[in-house]
């Protein structure tokens, strides 16, 4: 069986192991439970840019 395009990133990127890329984005009010959200996220093995 052939895989199309989609199959074949979606392989690609599962042998890469690459992380999920998590975008924290909310009011500055804010700004501790983001920072903690991060914290817990990076710690899961996601990653979160600034």
């Amino acid at each position: 069986m052939t895989e199309n395009p989609e199959e074949k990133l979606a392989d690609a990127k599962k042998r890469l192991s690459l992380p999920h890329i998590i975008v924290i984005c909310d009011s500055t009010r804010f700004m501790t439970e983001m920072t903690e959200a991060d914290l817990r996220e990076t710690k899961a093995g996601n990653s979160c840019p600034p």
